[in-house]
């Protein structure tokens, strides 16, 4: 192996070469790479949500949630499943092994899930299997308001969406506090009862003419020529003249017995910004994407919509984590800065300025090297590399500085330049590999930490191992060839070098700390039982008087908030407009708080699949609305902790307000610290003995933000369809059911798509 030294100082110009070009390409490395907060982890949990319009959360469970089980468990690599049956579907969590391939894991979830799909009911919806990523939450949210109609709000808000979702970083551009439109038809009851007409025959006659048939094609001999019957409704126009009925030269259409309007549906989510109402969009990256590039694009994208607005209409970012990424990253390079320079100096101060300069070429180099290594292997440039960079800045010299000690120390004694680097790369070759092994193996058992912390934390072994490499590469190979041909003769004399090697002199016999510190370790070593026993008692003492006070263990750290979730929850039959009302209370504790910069409200559900306050994602069960408030932080003025402190105190003053407030947090995510699962085939037992677990922890004072998925408490109005005497009228239980859903929430009877409208 140390013929390598000898190989690279004989092709000097060659090795130079490629360490220029190596450095270039790792600059260029750095820049390109995608800059994150955290490292994106991929976490072994996948869901399956089924949609069932209408279905009860004990129906869901029947209907729904038990094929699926069923066919669930028989898959090898899941480690466990947990259900949850909600108001109009039903959703299945699989945990996989850390280890896992999402890819191959989706695809059994998807078999297991197309098997189960013959128990469903036949107006469920198609499942949806998606897997969890910590990457999926919002990078930012867009605010759109202003004075304007809701329609020309939602409007101008979907084309935005549309064109940011089009960028290369924006996975999906999720719209809160939007309407969706309908055309309505309202039946008037009175005459269907003249006309003898029934409901069924309104809703066959609409879905029946809006269809768009491809009739196959015309071979004439001379030619073929595709053949299609257009009957797509497109207007309300359209619908009204649909007919219903004809008798004789009679026709009865929709216009006859009921209205259609253009509409929207009933409104079921909320959402404001800084006390005023708003359609808000909040943008998820794709993984990978560069979060500070992505930011970028976005604002870019929003501000030529804005050009094109009404003067009425503004819009606003908030909750931007890209500002808190950069300032991080940049904290982070000013603390490497700061450390270079330090070691510079100590180096400058014991080698001289000649010497220190070659130790100090090594540093830049080994992280630009180690940049290189990083994008190579598909990493990112996130606060874990940064933090790995920052533990190895002292370590990454080590190498460098033994090396050219010893060629300085050897030039002192006569040799020259390429002779005393080639003997210094040499001769300190094992020993340098040995002292970086011996530091690695220390951050090694990180990479065997096969949990979801482990992962998150690994990308801190894998940083000092790129560059701890590229030290030693730098330390051994490029430094040799470096000194052989810009290295000269050290500042001190040849005395006092040789005096300090041993070799021709006595350290004990210069003045200055060298020698003192030569004499002090001469007496030492002659009372090598004093001075372990000295060594054993301060450790001792340090553990000792370590434990005398109770210390605080965090699973990351305990950073300064910057945002923070306030949770809203209640419990009961509301309404949307009454959920949104008890948000609206905690908005206006916290509107003009000091310590507040901005904040995003929304309330209630967010159209079909998983809701917020469905129980998972570490989301309440009784969650009704959440407020996303941007703390001030960071200014030299405010203090984030006590930002938070203030926003909590405000809301406490709320009479009879349930609510949580977690800070947005730094790390690898992680649920509630204890976790207590009842599990019982009896539901009534279980569910007793969940509430007695409830109330016992409700009396303990050290402990607070407790959360159960225990049945909600509501009205449920139930119809006892007498079925003889339903027959009797001529009809059934499907007849009955389809009335009472007109009452509610109407009956989907088809969807076309309007010409000034791009969603249907």
């Amino acid at each position: 192996m140390t013929g390598l030294v000898d190989s690279a100082i004989g092709r000097s110009r060659m090795v130079l070469a490629v360490l220029i070009c190596a450095l270039i390409a790792g600059v260029a490395t750095y820049i390109a790479l995608p800059k994150e907060s955290d490292p994106d982890i991929p976490v072994p949990i996948l869901s399956v949500f089924v949609s069932l319009e209408g279905v009860s959360p004990e129906d869901a469970e029947r209907l729904l949630i038990r094929p699926i089980e069923q066919e669930l468990e028989s898959l090898e690599a899941m480690t466990d499943y947990r259900s949850v049956a909600l108001e109009g579907g039903a959703m299945v969590i699989a945990e996989f092994e850390v280890s896992f391939d999402v890819d191959s894991a989706k695809t059994e979830v998807r078999e297991k899930v197309d098997m189960a799909k013959r128990f469903f009911p036949v107006d469920a919806r198609e499942p949806v299997i998606e897997e969890f990523n910590a990457a999926l939450f919002p990078i930012l949210v867009v605010n759109v308001f202003g004075q304007a109609p809701q329609r020309g709000m939602d409007r101008l808000a979907r084309d935005l969406q549309d064109e940011l979702e089009s960028l290369d970083g924006v996975l999906e551009a999720k719209i809160r506090g939007s309407q969706d439109e309908v055309l309505e038809i309202i039946v008037d009851p009175a005459r269907l009862d003249s006309y003898n007409i029934s409901y069924d025959e309104i809703a066959l006659a609409v879905s029946a003419n809006n269809q768009l048939v491809p009739a196959g094609s015309i071979d004439t001999g001379e030619g073929r020529f595709s053949v299609k019957v257009p009957g797509l409704i497109k207007s309300a126009e359209d619908a009204l003249s649909l007919p219903v009925r004809s008798e004789g030269d009679a026709v009865i259409t929709v216009r006859d017995v009921a209205t259609v309007r253009r509409t929207y549906k009933d409104r079921s989510n909320y959402a404001r910004f800084n006390g005023r109402p708003a359609v808000s969009l909040e943008i998820v990256k794709r993984t990978g994407a560069n979060i500070l590039q992505t930011a970028e694009d976005v604002r870019r994208v929003a501000e030529a919509h804005k050009a094109r607005w009404p003067s009425s209409v503004d819009y606003e970012i908030n909750s931007d984590t890209s500002i808190l990424i950069g300032d991080q990253l940049k904290q982070l390079e000013g603390s490497i800065i700061i450390a270079v320079l330090l070691v510079m100096i100590v180096c400058i101060a014991a080698l001289g300025l000649r010497s220190a300069t070659m130790v100090g070429i090594a540093i830049p180099s080994s992280f630009m090297l180690g940049a290189l290594l990083l994008g190579a292997f598909g990493y990112t440039i996130n606060m874990m590399v940064m933090f790995g960079m920052i533990i190895s800045v002292g370590i990454l010299v080590d190498g460098a500085i033994v090396v050219v000690e010893y060629a300085d120390r050897k030039m002192a004694e006569g040799l020259d330049r390429t002779e005393a680097y080639a003997m210094a790369g040499k001769r300190m070759f094992w020993p340098v590999v040995a002292s970086s092994a011996t530091t690695l193996a220390a951050f090694v058992p990180f990479l065997f930490w096969d949990t979801i912390p482990g992962k998150f934390m690994s990308y801190l072994p894998i940083t000092l191992i790129f560059v701890l490499t590229s030290s030693l590469f730098m330390a051994l190979i490029f430094l040799p060839v470096i000194g052989s041909v810009f290295g000269g003769r050290p500042g001190g004399s040849d005395e006092k070098l040789a005096a300090l090697s041993g070799a021709e002199g006595n350290p004990e016999d210069m003045g200055g700390m060298i020698g003192q510190y030569a004499r002090l370790t001469r007496e030492l070593i002659s009372r090598p039982f004093m001075v372990t026993g000295g060594a054993i008692f301060v450790v001792g003492a340090i553990f000792f008087v370590f434990s005398l006070t109770e210390q605080k263990s965090e699973l990351f750290l305990d950073t300064e908030p910057d945002q923070a979730f306030v949770i809203v929850r209640a419990q009961g039959s509301l309404s949307a407009a009454e959920e949104f009302e008890i948000v609206r209370r905690a908005e206006r504790a916290i509107l003009n708080l000091k310590g507040v910069k901005g904040y995003t409200l929304k309330s209630g559900q967010e159209g079909e699949g998983p809701n917020p306050g469905d129980g998972l994602n570490g989301a309440p069960n009784d969650m009704i609305g959440q407020i996303l408030v941007d703390l001030n932080a960071n200014d030299g003025v405010h203090d984030g902790r006590e930002s938070l402190r203030e926003v909590t105190a405000a809301l406490e003053k709320v009479p009879a307000l349930f609510f949580e407030v977690q800070a947005r947090e730094m790390g690898p995510p992680a649920s509630k610290d204890i976790d207590v699962i009842v599990s019982s085939d009896n539901d009534a037992a279980r569910t007793e003995v969940a509430r007695r677990i409830r109330v016992q922890l409700n009396s303990m004072d050290d402990l607070k933000d407790i959360e159960d998925t225990l049945p909600l408490p509501g009205i449920e109005q139930r119809l006892q369809i007498d079925r003889a005497q339903a027959a009797k009228f001529g009809v059934d239980v499907r007849q009955v059911g389809a009335a009472v859903q007109l009452l509610t929430n109407g009956v989907l009877v088809g969807r076309y798509r309007p010409d000034d409208a791009n969603d249907e």
